[in-house]
């Protein structure tokens, strides 16, 4: 099932960035500080506020596209995805005393990359957005965890500073069946394995090249 393997991959590509990548490695040494944290949240936030927009832009496309499966995904979606920059808003307050707005000067080109692929891909074929939304929700559920126990343990940032991602986690357990069903559904039949292992790659990249410049 479609599901189950990018699910495989997800699992697959998670251990490498826990393994190698620069942002990750800097949390099991030890040598994240609150400001490149700081830098990180606001890009996540940033990032957040796009997806109430972007599930709408997929809604409107599957009308078009005549998917009623991917309809009803995306409305769903809608109602359950905003209001979720506020913990990160909450985070940065932690950090600072206060948050005020995005720090625009923070934000990077990493990001603006995954956002203007998320339109690409939407535009291309709704369905395609329902493999970022796994990779968002299943990668913080396996390795949101293991992140904060990093940077409590070893980099002496608290718990209350990186709410966006252990609530997150917390919901996103739930949500990761609905993705499944979704991606096991007869409309994602039409994909080539290729294709599918194409946009998951880029996905990637675009997250570890957003996280890596959180460092700088």
């Amino acid at each position: 099932m479609l599901g189950e393997k990018v699910k495989a991959f997800i699992d697959k590509e998670a251990d490498r960035v826990a393994r190698s990548n620069p942002f990750f490695q800097a949390t099991y040494r030890g040598e994240l500080t609150a400001q490149q944290w700081e830098k990180f949240i606001q890009n996540i936030i940033y990032l957040i506020r796009f997806t109430p927009p972007h599930l709408k832009r997929a809604l409107k496309k599957a009308q078009v596209q005549g998917l009623p499966t991917m309809q009803r995904f995306f409305s769903e979606k809608i109602s359950e995805e905003v209001g979720h920059d506020k913990w990160g808003e909450q985070d940065v307050a932690s950090l600072k005393g206060e948050f005020q707005e995005v720090d625009l000067d923070a934000i990077n080109s990493g990001t603006q990359k995954m956002l203007a692929y998320h339109k690409d891909i939407i535009d291309r074929d709704c369905r395609l957005y329902v493999l970022y939304i796994m990779f968002a929700e299943y990668f913080t559920v396996i390795k949101g965890e293991e992140l904060i126990g990093n940077l409590e343990k070893k980099c002496n940032i608290a718990r209350d500073c990186a709410s966006v991602i252990t609530k997150h986690s917390d919901l996103d357990r739930e949500h990761i069946i609905d993705d499944l069903k979704v991606l096991n559904h007869e409309e994602f039949s039409s994909f080539s394995d290729d294709e599918i292992e194409k946009i998951l790659r880029n996905t990637f990249c675009f997250y570890e090249e957003m996280v890596n410049q959180c460092l700088h």
